[in-house]
């Protein structure tokens, strides 16, 4: 699942009447408040040490940007996996992975990084590198993991303009950033964007 995907399932309603609240997991390094997540997105993937051959850094691209939001959304569902709902209509193996590598492998698979580039070239997607940087900078998780379950991530404004989609609800897709609503998901069997 991806973190666009999760945002829609939360907009929705359904994780706050599907996903009850249990203590999460100790932070990672244990102690602490058993409630309490990172805070952080995907812990600093795209840095650098800026060292190497050639001038200046490598620009982030728009898959770039989907890797981070899912590696992010990865890590704090793995942080609170002991407080995911056993009422959940799936279980956390089969939504998340058995581990925060293969969390982030079902995303580079589900979000289809070709086709979104082909979507950028069509003119079906806007890409904003600026936004793209300020959201994965001011992107927020929330304090705990109760939060967390129901309410995902504090996604900024610049996170829903980073690749902002053409296609409104109903509107023909091919990937969920085709749609223009950030909350929206493409529809597997429609290939319309849905937010149901």
């Amino acid at each position: 699942m991806t973190m666009r995907v999760f945002a829609s399932i939360l907009a929705s309603g359904l994780v706050s009447g599907l996903l009850g609240c249990v203590p999460a997991s100790a932070p990672h390094g244990g102690g602490g408040d058993d409630d309490q997540i990172s805070n952080t997105v995907d812990g600093g993937a795209l840095e650098g040490s800026g060292s190497g051959s050639g001038s200046g850094s490598a620009a982030m691209t728009a898959t770039d940007f989907v890797g981070a939001l899912d590696r992010g959304g990865c890590d704090e569902a793995f942080t609170c996996k002991s407080s995911y709902p056993s009422n959940a209509p799936v279980s956390f193996a089969e939504q998340f992975g058995s581990s925060n590598q293969q969390c982030y492998d079902l995303s580079v698979a589900y979000e289809q990084y070709s086709t979104i580039n082909s979507e950028i070239a069509a003119g079906n997607i806007t890409w904003n590198p600026t936004d793209a940087a300020t959201c994965l900078a001011t992107l927020t998780y929330p304090s705990s993991c109760a939060t967390y379950w129901n309410n995902g991530a504090t996604y900024p404004n610049a996170c829903k303009t980073a690749l902002q989609g053409h296609a409104s609800n109903g509107s023909a897709c091919l990937v969920d950033w085709d749609c223009s609503d950030f909350t929206a998901h493409c529809d597997g069997n429609s290939h319309k964007c849905s937010t149901n």
